[in-house]
């Protein structure tokens, strides 16, 4: 509900997976929104994907991963940039980088202790061309 409105109805997978306006994505989960501008646009056109330029477009954080800088990427885009924290919870772990498409939070899952970043180092941020969603300047999803 939004303002009294039902703004989507369905399963708790269908919600959290395919949220049809930007504030249901939001209210159910985190959401890394990319900032506007050249590194978004490269980032996008890497993985074919085009929209209007008011589009918003976002992922989730378990959607993306990190990989040292100049790994093989395997079809992925990259977004290199500084790990900025680190937080640790046990069957996860949340890392936020700071790239030139703005802060993007990285869900890592079962975390080893190879997996710690540390404030200041220079990573990878793995982006799959399933990943990124778009909402156009309504809230309303752009699909297709």
């Amino acid at each position: 509900m939004n303002a009294g409105r039902i703004e989507q109805v369905g399963t708790p997978e269908e919600i959290y997976g395919n949220p049809q306006t930007r504030f249901v994505a939001e209210f159910v989960g985190t959401l890394n929104v990319l900032t506007p501008g050249q590194s978004r646009e490269a980032l996008l056109s890497h993985l074919g994907l085009t929209a209007s330029k008011d589009a918003a477009w976002a992922v989730r954080p378990e959607r993306v991963g990190l990989a040292e800088p100049g790994s093989d990427a395997n079809g992925k885009a990259v977004l290199t940039g500084k790990v900025t924290k680190y937080t640790y919870l046990g069957r996860e772990a949340h890392v936020q980088v700071e790239t030139p498409a703005g802060i993007i939070v990285v869900q890592l899952a079962n975390p080893g202790i190879s997996a710690t970043r540390r404030a200041g180092e220079t990573v990878s941020v793995l982006v799959p061309r399933d990943a990124p969603m778009a909402f156009g300047a309504d809230g309303v999803r752009i699909t297709g």
